[in-house]
């Protein structure tokens, strides 16, 4: 019990507002190891200094907005999960906080206890169960006697533009080529799942919003690994923000999309792939059924450079076990 306690999970609680923080300190303190920071500046120096296993921030606070600080806390601390706590979260925040910050959760305020007990119980462990899968896929990955393989990428409904975008992505791949495998609509895609075991899949959002969400969910239940980019030119909030808390897409695309920054996309989630794939054990828990369905659907916003973040892209999945 007191090496137990010992190795309780470390969480860091980011708020301008003093009776928030003591909120989630008493919330939190029953399992968790939890430090609190009143701006992101404060939240940095502690992230440099100390480990945490998860970041938990609020979006409004004066100096450093949430995603910026996901953003750069993503780099100060890439196996610390992080949760993004928000009253209201337009479009192009959450499209920031899922490619920049690699957010794991956007909770929404007021939140209930129990779901957000839940989401930084799954968050911690994710921190703690990464830290290990990135070791073991550096030490396995980097034999140079390991067959290459080339990967294979499902690109459904997609128009002529990304398909050329995505030929291009593919190519240019190292050490070997991505496969494309193409998919007109939503049958195809499901045909071509349960024949492949392709790493990404692209899906062009266009038809009816509740069909591609349906697909998405298909997909994962049927390859949990798999990683996900919606491509799309309209915009709808909510819909992202469900899709993100249900652990279901990894890259938001903006169209028009270009083979040298889908190349980089499609090649990180690749990587993310590999590693899911390596750990069949966290893929086994059941997935909470999904919450009412909502409209899917997205805006064009301005695309901003993605990065290789490699070891970062695998914290945000972690499909939720209990419905809540």
């Amino acid at each position: 019990m007191k090496n137990e306690a010992r190795h309780r999970p470390k969480v860091l609680c980011v708020d301008d507002e003093p009776p928030l923080l003591r909120s989630l300190r008493w919330l939190l303190r029953g399992e968790f190891d939890v430090v609190v920071a009143s701006d992101g500046a404060q939240a940095l120096a502690l992230l440099g200094a100390q480990r945490f296993d998860v970041l938990l921030s609020d979006q409004c606070m004066p100096g450093m907005c949430g995603t910026e600080l996901l953003r750069q806390a993503r780099e100060a601390s890439p196996h610390t999960v992080r949760l993004l706590l928000a009253g209201y979260a337009d479009f192009s925040s959450v499209v920031f906080a899922l490619n920049e910050g690699d957010v794991f959760r956007c909770i929404s305020k007021p939140w209930n206890d129990a779901r957000l007990l839940r989401h930084v119980q799954d968050a911690a462990r994710l921190s703690r169960l990464t830290r290990l899968a990135w070791s073991d896929f550096q030490d396995t990955g980097a034999d140079a006697d390991s067959p290459v393989r080339h990967e294979e990428v499902l690109l459904v409904q997609a128009d002529a533009e990304l398909g050329r975008a995505c030929d291009q992505a593919c190519a240019r791949r190292a050490p070997a080529p991505a496969r494309l495998l193409r998919a007109q609509d939503m049958a195809d895609a499901l045909t071509l799942l349960a024949q492949r075991q392709p790493a990404v899949l692209v899906l062009q959002q266009c038809g009816d919003p509740r069909g591609t969400l349906e697909l998405v969910r298909a997909a994962k239940r049927r390859t949990p690994a798999l990683s996900v980019v919606l491509a799309s030119a309209s915009h709808d909030a909510a819909a992202l923000q469900q899709l993100i808390n249900e652990g279901l897409i990894y890259h938001y695309l903006c169209l028009p999309a270009h083979g040298a920054h889908l190349a980089l996309v499609i090649d990180n989630a690749i990587e993310r792939h590999l590693v899911l794939r390596r750990q069949p054990r966290w893929l086994a828990r059941k997935r909470r059924p999904p919450p009412d369905e909502t409209r899917l659907g997205l805006e064009p916003q301005r695309e901003t450079a993605p990065r290789r973040h490699r070891r970062h892209w695998l914290l945000r999945w972690w499909p939720d076990t209990d419905e809540g």
